[in-house]
C-alpha cells in the first residue's frame, strides 16, 4: 500500500494569487482507502484468546507460531529485505494483519485510535524460524511483535510485545534517581529566573545603556566645525565666548559619559551576581543531563547473529551527527531483532506499519506500511544485520539515466506545480543524487528558489516549487503558519 499526497494550497501573497483557482481545481475529494475499525463490544480476554489459540513446542509467550496452513508459502525469503526501503513479504504481511486484528480489539490500545490528543505509533512484526526441524515438510516459523517508543501509564498493553532493549523507566534502575536530581535543579532555577529583583536590575541596565547611546560626540563635533567655519564672521570676543561654552559642554559630556559608564558597570555587576547562580545551576543541569544520556546510551547494547554487542555511542561516533538522537534504540526493528537474537531465532521477514492518529509533521497514515527510519535505526541495523544476507540497497540500484516524465500541473513566472511519481527522491540523498530537485534544476537552470516542501521517496503527490528566493520565503512562511493545507490519501 503506497501513500499518495494531495495538497490543497491557499496562497495568500499577491504575486501568486492567480494560483488559487488552479489549486482549487486540483483539489478533489478522494475517498480514503483505509478506515479504522473499532470493536467496542470485545474485551481483553478476546485479545488474549487470539494470541494463545496457536501453541508451539517453544516455551516463549512472545513467539506466535504461524499455523501450518499459512506456513506453506513457496517463496519463504532466503535473503532479508533491505530494511530502509522494501515491500513487506506476504508472510510478514500475514503476521502484521494478525497484529492489527489484536490492536483493533485490544482495550488498552484503543486510545491510540480514539484519543485525538494521542499520536499513534509504529508497530511491527518479525517472522522468524525458531526450530531447524521441519513439521509436515514445512519449516517451523513464528512471529514477534513490537512497538516504537514507550507506552505511557495509560497505554499498558494486553498484547504480547517484545520488551525494550533497555528500559530507563524501570523503578529499580538508576534513571529515576538521576531524573529526580534534574528536577530538583529545575526547582531551584525556576524561582531564581522569576525573581522580581532580577527583572528590575535588567530593566535598569537597559535604560542606562540606552542613555549611554543617546550621548553622542557627533553633535558636539559638528558644533565645533560650525564654529570654525564662522571664525572670520565673528568678533574675537564672541568667538572666544562660544568656544569657551563648547569646551565647558565637552567637559560636562566627558563627565556624564564617565558617570554613566560607572553606573552601567555597577548595574552589570548586580545583574551578573543574580544571573551567576542561575547559570551555575544551568551548567550543572546540562552536565548531569549529558552524563545521564551517555549512561542511558551505554545501556543499549545491541546483539547480532554472532552474539556481538555494541552500544549506541560507538555506533554513532563516525556518523555526521556523532551522537544518537533522543529516542534512539526504541524503534520497532531493533526491538524485534534484539529479542530474536536473544532467543536464537533466525530472522526471515519484517513488516512495520503506523497505528493510530497521524503525526502533524510526517507522512504517516493509519494502517499503512513503512520501512525502518535511517536517522535513528541506520547505524543500529548496520550492526545488527551483520552476518545476515541482506538485499542490496535499492536506492543504489536505481538507473539514474532513466527518464522521468515531469507532469507539470501549473506554471507561471513565480511557481511550478508538478506531480511527483513514487520511487524518486524529492531532494538528493546520501546515496543517490538523482531526484526531483536534480530533474527540475536540469529543466529550469535559472530558477533560484528551492523546493518548498518534500515527499517521501515512495510517496506520490503534488510538489510545489518556488522559482525564485522571494517566492520561496513567502511560501515557506505559509507552510510554517499552516495557511497552506495538506491532505493525505492512502490508495
Amino acid at each position: 500500500m503506497k501513500p499518495i499526497v494531495v495538497f490543497a494550497m491557499l496562497l495568500v501573497f499577491d504575486r501568486v494569487i492567480s494560483f488559487v483557482p488552479i489549486i482549487r481545481r486540483l483539489s478533489f475529494k478522494v475517498s480514503c482507502a483505509h478506515h479504522m475499525h473499532t470493536r467496542r463490544q470485545q474485551d481483553q480476554s478476546t485479545c488474549r484468546e487470539m494470541t494463545s489459540s496457536t501453541t508451539s513446542d517453544v516455551d516463549d509467550p512472545l513467539l506466535i507460531p504461524i499455523p501450518s496452513n499459512q506456513n506453506n508459502f513457496t517463496d519463504i525469503p532466503t535473503i532479508f529485505a533491505y530494511p530502509h526501503y522494501y515491500d513487506p513479504h506476504p508472510m510478514a504481511k500475514y503476521a502484521a494483519e494478525k497484529l492489527k486484528e489484536q490492536l483493533h480489539i485490544s482495550c488498552d490500545c484503543k486510545s491510540m485510535l480514539n484519543n485525538t490528543d494521542t499520536v499513534g505509533k509504529m508497530m511491527g512484526v518479525l517472522v522468524v524460524r525458531y526450530n531447524d526441524t521441519y513439521n509436515n515438510n514445512t519449516p517451523q516459523l513464528g512471529y514477534l511483535q513490537a512497538y516504537s517508543g514507550a507506552l505511557t501509564n495509560d497505554e499498558t498493553s494486553d498484547v504480547n510485545f517484545c520488551p525494550p532493549v533497555f528500559d530507563p523507566y524501570d523503578k529499580h534502575g538508576f534513571y529515576k534517581a538521576e531524573e529526580d536530581e534534574l528536577k530538583e535543579l529545575n526547582r531551584l532555577i525556576d524561582p531564581l529566573e522569576s525573581n522580581p529583583e532580577l527583572s528590575i536590575q535588567r530593566d535598569h541596565l537597559a535604560k542606562l545603556q540606552e542613555r549611554q547611546r543617546s550621548v553622542k560626540w557627533s553633535a558636539f563635533k559638528k558644533q565645533q566645525r560650525d564654529l570654525l567655519a564662522m571664525r572670520d564672521e565673528l568678533s574675537n570676543e564672541k568667538y572666544s565666548r562660544l568656544d569657551k561654552r563648547l569646551q565647558r559642554e565637552k567637559r560636562e559630556m566627558k563627565k556624564l559619559k564617565t558617570q554613566i559608564k560607572h553606573e552601567i558597570q555597577v548595574a552589570e555587576n548586580a545583574v551578573k551576581e543574580l544571573e551567576q547562580h542561575i547559570q551555575s545551576l544551568k551548567d550543572e543541569h546540562i552536565t548531569k543531563y549529558n552524563q545521564l544520556q551517555d549512561t542511558i546510551f551505554n545501556q543499549y547494547n545491541f546483539l547480532n547473529i554472532y552474539n556481538e554487542t555494541k552500544s549506541l555511542l560507538p555506533m554513532f561516533a563516525n556518523t555526521t551527527i556523532q551522537r544518537p538522537p533522543l529516542g534512539t534504540g526504541d524503534c520497532v526493528a531493533p526491538k524485534l531483532l534484539q529479542y530474536a537474537f536473544m532467543k536464537g531465532y533466525k530472522p526471515k521477514a519484517m513488516a512495520e506499519f503506523w497505528w493510530g492518529i497521524s503525526p502533524r509533521n510526517e507522512v504517516r497514515r493509519h494502517g499503512l506500511y513503512y520501512p525502518a527510519c535511517r536517522g535513528k535505526c541506520g547505524p543500529i541495523l548496520e550492526h545488527m544485520l551483520k552476518g545476515i544476507e541482506v538485499e542490496e540497497n535499492p536506492l543504489q540500484q536505481i538507473n539514474t539515466q532513466s527518464e522521468v516524465e515531469l507532469e507539470i500541473l501549473y506554471k507561471d513566472e513565480y511557481i511550478l506545480v508538478v506531480n511527483k511519481p513514487e520511487g524518486i527522491l524529492s531532494q538528493p540523498g546520501k546515496y543517490l543524487e538523482y531526484s526531483m530537485h536534480s530533474l527540475l534544476k536540469e529543466r529550469y537552470p535559472n530558477a533560484t528558489g528551492p523546493l518548498v516542501h518534500r515527499l517521501d521517496m515512495d510517496t506520490s503527490g503534488i510538489l510545489l516549487i518556488a522559482l525564485d528566493k522571494d517566492t520561496h520565503r513567502a511560501l515557506a512562511a505559509q507552510f510554517i503558519d499552516r495557511s497552506i493545507q495538506k491532505r493525505y490519501v492512502g490508495e
